[in-house]
Protein backbone atom coordinates (compact mmCIF):
# COMPACT_ATOMS: atom_id res chain seq x y z
CA UNK A 1 0.00 0.00 0.00
CA UNK A 2 1.51 3.60 -0.89
CA UNK A 3 0.81 6.88 1.20
CA UNK A 4 2.19 9.88 0.21
CA UNK A 5 3.56 12.03 2.64
CA UNK A 6 4.58 15.68 1.01
CA UNK A 7 8.11 15.74 2.03
CA UNK A 8 8.88 18.08 -0.76
CA UNK A 9 11.76 15.92 -2.36
CA UNK A 10 11.02 12.56 -4.11
CA UNK A 11 7.80 12.28 -2.21
CA UNK A 12 6.52 10.12 0.37
CA UNK A 13 8.92 7.71 1.58
CA UNK A 14 6.32 4.87 1.16
CA UNK A 15 5.92 6.34 -2.14
CA UNK A 16 8.98 6.53 -3.94
CA UNK A 17 10.78 3.65 -2.07
CA UNK A 18 7.99 1.00 -3.08
CA UNK A 19 7.73 2.30 -6.53
CA UNK A 20 11.49 2.21 -7.48
CA UNK A 21 12.48 -0.33 -4.98
CA UNK A 22 9.14 -3.01 -4.70
CA UNK A 23 9.67 -5.40 -1.92
CA UNK A 24 11.03 -9.37 -3.40
CA UNK A 25 9.93 -12.71 -2.27
CA UNK A 26 12.07 -16.12 -2.22
CA UNK A 27 11.18 -18.70 -0.55
CA UNK A 28 13.53 -21.67 0.63
CA UNK A 29 12.14 -24.65 1.87
CA UNK A 30 9.07 -22.68 3.75
CA UNK A 31 11.45 -20.32 4.79
CA UNK A 32 10.76 -16.62 3.21
CA UNK A 33 12.97 -13.64 2.42
CA UNK A 34 11.95 -10.65 1.31
CA UNK A 35 13.97 -8.27 -0.46
CA UNK A 36 14.73 -4.71 -2.54
CA UNK A 37 16.99 -5.09 -5.50
CA UNK A 38 18.78 -1.95 -7.56
CA UNK A 39 20.09 -2.01 -10.78
CA UNK A 40 19.96 -5.22 -13.69
CA UNK A 41 21.79 -8.60 -12.89
CA UNK A 42 24.37 -8.85 -16.05
CA UNK A 43 27.91 -10.39 -16.53
CA UNK A 44 30.85 -9.54 -14.81
CA UNK A 45 28.60 -6.75 -12.79
CA UNK A 46 29.75 -7.01 -8.86
CA UNK A 47 26.80 -7.80 -6.11
CA UNK A 48 26.46 -5.66 -3.61
CA UNK A 49 24.30 -6.80 -0.88
CA UNK A 50 22.92 -4.66 2.20
CA UNK A 51 22.31 -5.97 5.60
CA UNK A 52 19.69 -3.64 8.08
CA UNK A 53 20.11 -3.11 11.23
CA UNK A 54 17.58 -3.44 13.98
CA UNK A 55 14.51 -2.03 13.77
CA UNK A 56 14.95 -1.16 10.58
CA UNK A 57 14.93 -2.93 6.93
CA UNK A 58 15.52 -2.75 3.69
CA UNK A 59 13.99 -0.10 2.81
CA UNK A 60 16.08 1.98 4.58
CA UNK A 61 18.80 1.61 2.13
CA UNK A 62 16.75 3.14 -0.69
CA UNK A 63 19.55 6.13 -1.41
CA UNK A 64 22.40 3.43 -1.28
CA UNK A 65 20.13 1.01 -3.67
CA UNK A 66 19.77 4.33 -5.68
CA UNK A 67 23.53 5.49 -5.77
CA UNK A 68 25.32 2.22 -6.72
CA UNK A 69 22.71 0.89 -8.97
CA UNK A 70 24.77 1.78 -12.11
CA UNK A 71 27.72 -0.18 -11.05
CA UNK A 72 26.54 -2.90 -9.13
CA UNK A 73 23.37 -5.22 -8.89
CA UNK A 74 22.57 -4.61 -5.91
CA UNK A 75 20.31 -6.80 -2.83
CA UNK A 76 18.84 -5.54 0.15
CA UNK A 77 17.66 -8.38 2.57
CA UNK A 78 15.01 -7.97 5.05
CA UNK A 79 16.38 -10.30 8.12
CA UNK A 80 14.92 -13.01 9.16
CA UNK A 81 11.69 -11.57 11.47
CA UNK A 82 11.62 -7.98 9.30
CA UNK A 83 9.49 -7.06 6.80
CA UNK A 84 7.68 -10.71 5.06
CA UNK A 85 10.88 -12.43 5.82
CA UNK A 86 9.91 -15.28 8.42
CA UNK A 87 11.89 -15.87 12.10
CA UNK A 88 14.15 -18.68 12.13
CA UNK A 89 13.32 -21.83 13.93
CA UNK A 90 15.78 -21.21 16.54
CA UNK A 91 14.69 -18.96 19.41
CA UNK A 92 18.32 -17.54 19.11
CA UNK A 93 20.22 -18.26 16.32
CA UNK A 94 22.83 -15.52 17.06
CA UNK A 95 24.70 -13.86 14.39
CA UNK A 96 25.64 -17.25 12.91
CA UNK A 97 22.49 -18.42 12.67
CA UNK A 98 21.70 -15.27 10.33
CA UNK A 99 24.87 -15.79 8.13
CA UNK A 100 23.90 -19.18 7.51
CA UNK A 101 20.12 -17.50 6.95
CA UNK A 102 22.01 -15.15 4.67
CA UNK A 103 24.02 -17.68 2.75
CA UNK A 104 20.50 -19.48 1.90
CA UNK A 105 19.09 -16.76 0.90
CA UNK A 106 21.98 -15.59 -1.37
CA UNK A 107 22.37 -19.13 -3.09
CA UNK A 108 18.75 -19.32 -3.60
CA UNK A 109 19.42 -16.10 -5.34
CA UNK A 110 22.28 -17.59 -7.56
CA UNK A 111 24.15 -14.76 -6.82
CA UNK A 112 28.02 -14.47 -5.28
CA UNK A 113 28.76 -10.71 -3.22
CA UNK A 114 31.97 -9.13 -4.17
CA UNK A 115 30.71 -6.51 -1.33
CA UNK A 116 28.60 -7.00 1.81
CA UNK A 117 27.98 -3.94 3.64
CA UNK A 118 26.43 -4.67 7.53
CA UNK A 119 25.09 -1.67 9.53
CA UNK A 120 25.21 -1.85 13.33
CA UNK A 121 23.07 -5.78 13.64
CA UNK A 122 23.95 -6.29 10.23
CA UNK A 123 27.77 -5.96 11.05
CA UNK A 124 27.26 -8.67 13.26
CA UNK A 125 26.10 -10.96 10.67
CA UNK A 126 27.80 -9.74 8.34
CA UNK A 127 31.17 -9.66 9.90
CA UNK A 128 29.90 -13.64 11.66
CA UNK A 129 28.95 -14.46 6.99
CA UNK A 130 32.71 -13.59 6.42
CA UNK A 131 34.42 -15.37 9.76
CA UNK A 132 31.98 -18.80 9.41
CA UNK A 133 30.55 -18.58 5.98
CA UNK A 134 32.45 -17.17 3.37
CA UNK A 135 35.87 -16.19 4.44
CA UNK A 136 36.85 -15.19 0.56
CA UNK A 137 34.73 -12.12 0.66
CA UNK A 138 36.60 -10.01 -1.37
CA UNK A 139 34.87 -6.71 0.20
CA UNK A 140 33.54 -6.55 4.02
CA UNK A 141 32.14 -2.69 4.98
CA UNK A 142 30.91 -2.72 9.01
CA UNK A 143 28.81 0.52 9.49
CA UNK A 144 28.94 1.32 12.77
CA UNK A 145 28.38 -2.48 14.36
CA UNK A 146 26.09 -2.61 16.94
CA UNK A 147 28.06 -2.91 20.44
CA UNK A 148 24.84 -4.68 22.27
CA UNK A 149 24.99 -6.07 26.13
CA UNK A 150 27.12 -9.25 25.39
CA UNK A 151 29.90 -8.02 27.77
CA UNK A 152 27.26 -6.92 30.42
CA UNK A 153 26.60 -8.99 33.82
CA UNK A 154 23.21 -11.22 33.41
CA UNK A 155 21.97 -8.84 35.44
CA UNK A 156 21.76 -5.66 33.27
CA UNK A 157 21.22 -7.78 30.02
CA UNK A 158 17.96 -9.06 31.66
CA UNK A 159 16.96 -5.52 32.82
CA UNK A 160 17.69 -4.23 29.07
CA UNK A 161 15.43 -6.56 27.46
CA UNK A 162 12.54 -6.31 29.59
CA UNK A 163 12.90 -2.39 29.28
CA UNK A 164 13.17 -2.93 25.78
CA UNK A 165 10.21 -5.67 25.79
CA UNK A 166 8.35 -3.42 28.12
CA UNK A 167 9.00 -0.39 25.83
CA UNK A 168 7.75 -2.21 22.37
CA UNK A 169 4.40 -3.23 24.46
CA UNK A 170 3.71 -0.30 25.88
CA UNK A 171 3.99 1.57 22.18
CA UNK A 172 3.38 -0.74 19.44
CA UNK A 173 5.37 -0.31 16.32
CA UNK A 174 3.97 3.04 15.57
CA UNK A 175 4.72 4.55 18.74
CA UNK A 176 8.47 2.79 18.62
CA UNK A 177 8.93 3.76 15.33
CA UNK A 178 8.16 7.76 16.56
CA UNK A 179 10.05 7.55 19.55
CA UNK A 180 13.04 5.94 18.68
CA UNK A 181 13.17 7.28 14.71
CA UNK A 182 15.57 10.39 16.17
CA UNK A 183 18.29 8.14 17.80
CA UNK A 184 19.03 6.50 14.21
CA UNK A 185 19.64 10.10 12.45
CA UNK A 186 21.73 13.32 13.00
CA UNK A 187 21.52 15.79 15.26
CA UNK A 188 18.89 17.57 12.48
CA UNK A 189 17.83 15.20 9.87
CA UNK A 190 15.40 16.50 7.30
CA UNK A 191 12.11 16.26 7.11
CA UNK A 192 12.35 13.57 4.15
CA UNK A 193 15.26 11.79 6.23
CA UNK A 194 12.77 11.27 9.11
CA UNK A 195 10.05 10.16 7.29
CA UNK A 196 12.22 6.94 6.05
CA UNK A 197 13.13 6.18 9.15
CA UNK A 198 10.17 6.43 10.80
CA UNK A 199 8.12 4.66 7.50
CA UNK A 200 10.91 1.94 7.95
CA UNK A 201 10.66 1.09 11.26
CA UNK A 202 6.92 0.38 11.14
Amino acid sequence: MTESIKTGGQGSSRYWVDGLYPVNVVEIKGQVFSYRKGGLPRNQKPVMVLLHGIGSGSGSWAHTLAHFEDEYYVIAWDAPGYNLSTNLSPRNPGALGYARALDKFLNALGISPSIVVGHSLGALVAGAYVANVNPALPILVLADPANGYGNMSPEVQSEKLAARLRMVRELGPDGMAEKRSAHLLSSSPGQEAMELVKWNMK
